[in-house]
């Protein structure tokens, strides 16, 4: 159960920093109609790869981060590493040979 709910504050995580990175970034295209070159989501999917152009717009014009956000980057990442050590205890004490060979551990 503590498993699941890290998955769901991590997943929770997630949603609320793509919605500061997209709001963010909406306002600086806004205010500046040249920057209209980086894609904004209309369809509320946002690939990674719009997340680093539209992250590298906020950076550009020097928007402030609050301190909200780094926290929210800091629990993302230590719910990232909880997964991947919890995935390794599991594959240690159970090596189940199609998932070791799936990611060219075997």
């Amino acid at each position: 159960m503590a498993d699941q709910n890290i998955y769901l504050k991590y997943k929770r995580d997630q949603r609320h920093l793509v919605y500061w990175i997209t709001h963010t970034s909406a306002q600086i295209i806004k205010q500046h109609p040249f920057e209209s070159s980086v894609i904004e989501s209309t369809t509320g999917v946002v690939s990674l790869s719009t997340l680093k152009s539209l992250s590298g717009l906020i950076a550009k014009h020097a928007v402030e981060v609050p301190g909200s956000i780094f926290r929210l980057l800091e629990s993302i990442i230590d719910a990232r590493k909880a997964t991947h050590n919890l995935f390794l205890k599991i594959t240690a004490s159970n090596p189940y040979p199609n998932i070791l060979l799936t990611f060219g551990w075997g």
